[in-house]
C-alpha cells in the first residue's frame, strides 16, 4: 500500500490582537446584512451569548512570491465581520490564528473557505432535534433559528414522500410552534415545496411535554399525573379539529411503535434459533 501524503499544517501561530490593527482583505467578497450582524453580536456578547468560538484567520504574507508593497502585510482572510463587530463594541482584542500563504493559495482560501462549509446538506431530523435544545432570548438569533427550521422541514417531508411511493401523506400537524408568525412561515414553506396541506397547529407549551423513552413508549407508572396531563393537553387552546387529528396521529404512532418493538424482538429471538 502506498504511503499517504501528509497534509501540510499551514497554521503557524496564534495571538490576541487589537481589532483595529487588522487589515481587511481588499477582495473580500462576502456581504454582511443587518440580521447576520445582529445575530452574531448576540452570540458573541449578548445575555445568552457564548463568546468567541473561532479565531480570525490572518495571512502573514512572507513568501517572496508576494510583490513589494504586499509582502509581510498581515491581511485578514476569514473573520471580517467578527473584527468589525469587535471594533464597534470596543473589544480590546480578538483571537487570531496566523497562516502563511502565497498569493495563489490566499486567493483559493478566500474563494472557498466559507462555500466549502455551505456545501454540506442538512439532516432535517437531526437539525430539528438540535434546534429543540436551543434556548435564546435574542430576537435576532431566534429569527435565524426559525429560518433554519423552515429550510429543513420541507426536505424532511419530501424525504418521507420519496421513501415509499405507495404511501400518500394526507397532511401534517405542526407542533411546538413559536407563535403565529412561525406557524405562517412553516405553512407557506410546506405547502409551496411539498403540496402537502397543513391540517392543524399546536403552539409550544413547556407544560404539555410528555417524557418519552427510546422507542417512544413510557410506562404508565412513571407518570402519576397522566390524567391531569391529558386534561391539560385538551385545554391547551388548540382547536377541537386539530386535537382530534393529533389524537389519531398519536394512536397511529403508538401502533407503529408496537409493531417496531415486535419486529425488533422477532429479530432477536428469531436469530437465536
Amino acid at each position: 500500500m502506498a504511503k499517504a501524503e501528509l497534509w501540510r499544517n499551514r497554521i503557524i501561530g496564534s495571538a490576541e490582537v487589537a481589532p483595529d490593527s487588522l487589515l481587511a482583505h481588499p477582495s473580500n467578497w462576502r456581504g454582511h446584512p443587518a440580521n447576520q450582524q445582529n445575530a452574531l453580536t448576540d452570540i458573541l456578547g449578548g445575555d445568552d451569548g457564548v463568546g468567541w468560538l473561532d479565531t480570525v484567520m490572518v495571512n502573514k504574507r512572507t513568501s517572496e512570491l508576494w510583490p513589494e508593497g504586499d509582502r509581510n502585510v498581515e491581511t485578514v482572510v476569514d473573520g471580517h465581520l467578527r473584527v468589525a463587530l469587535a471594533m464597534r463594541h470596543n473589544q480590546p482584542t480578538v483571537p487570531v490564528r496566523y497562516v502563511d500563504l502565497t498569493p495563489a493559495e490566499e486567493a483559493l482560501a478566500l474563494a472557498t473557505f466559507d462555500p466549502i462549509g455551505a456545501l454540506a446538506p442538512a439532516n432535517a431530523e437531526q437539525l430539528d432535534a438540535v434546534l429543540r435544545e436551543v434556548q435564546t432570548g435574542s430576537g435576532a438569533v431566534g429569527q435565524m433559528l426559525a429560518e433554519l427550521a423552515e429550510a429543513g422541514i420541507a426536505p424532511l417531508i419530501l424525504g418521507y414522500q420519496a421513501f415509499d411511493k405507495d404511501i400518500r401523506i394526507a397532511g401534517v400537524i405542526l407542533n411546538k410552534l413559536g407563535g403565529s408568525r412561525h406557524e405562517a412561515k412553516l405553512r407557506q414553506v410546506i405547502e409551496h415545496y411539498t403540496e402537502v396541506p397543513v391540517v392543524g397547529a399546536i403552539q409550544y407549551d413547556e407544560h404539555l411535554g410528555i417524557i418519552e423513552r427510546h422507542l417512544g413508549l413510557m410506562p404508565s407508572n412513571e407518570l402519576i399525573a397522566a390524567g391531569a396531563k391529558i386534561k391539560q393537553i385538551g385545554e391547551s387552546g388548540a382547536d377541537a379539529e386539530t386535537l382530534k387529528k393529533a389524537s389519531i396521529l398519536g394512536a397511529l404512532s403508538l401502533y407503529l411503535d408496537s409493531i417496531h418493538l415486535f419486529l425488533f424482538l422477532l429479530r432477536i429471538f428469531g436469530s437465536a434459533r
